[in-house]
C-alpha cells in the first residue's frame, strides 16, 4: 500500500506542476489541493480498512464514515468560498484513480504474478 500512497502523491505533484505551467498558479494550486485531499482520503480509508480487517474496534468504521462527511464538507467549503476552482479540484482528485492504476501496473512484477497465481490455485 505504501507504493500506492507514494504514486498518488507523485501523480498529484505532476498534475499540479503541469497545471501551473499550463493554466497559472491559481489553477495549479487548486489541483494541488485536490491531490492533497485525494491522498489524505486514500490514507485514512486504507488505514480504516486495515484496522477493521485486523479486528480492531468498530470505531474505525465510524472514522471511515466521518472521513466521508468531512471530505464532502471540506470540498463544499473550498468551492463555495471561491478559493478553489472546481474543475482544477476535480483534476487534482484525478490523482487518486491514476495513482492507484499506475501503482498496480508498476507493482505487477513476474514474481507477484506467480505468487498470486499459486495462491488462487
Amino acid at each position: 500500500m505504501k507504493r500506492t500512497h507514494q504514486t498518488v502523491a507523485v501523480i498529484g505533484l505532476v498534475l499540479a506542476l503541469a497545471s501551473t505551467s499550463w493554466a497559472g498558479l491559481s489553477f495549479g494550486g487548486s489541483v494541488a489541493v485536490g491531490a492533497l485531499v485525494a491522498s489524505v482520503n486514500l490514507y485514512v480509508l486504507s488505514r480504516s480498512v486495515h484496522k477493521l480487517v485486523d479486528g480492531a474496534s468498530p470505531s474505525w468504521a465510524v472514522v471511515a464514515g466521518l472521513k466521508f462527511i468531512v471530505l464532502l464538507g471540506v470540498t463544499y467549503v473550498l468551492i463555495d468560498s471561491g478559493i478553489i476552482k472546481p474543475l482544477a479540484l476535480a483534476v487534482g482528485f484525478g490523482a487518486l484513480p491514476l495513482g492507484i492504476l499506475l501503482a498496480g501496473l508498476l507493482g505487477a512484477t513476474p514474481q507477484t504474478a506467480v505468487a498470486a497465481k499459486t495462491d488462487h490455485a
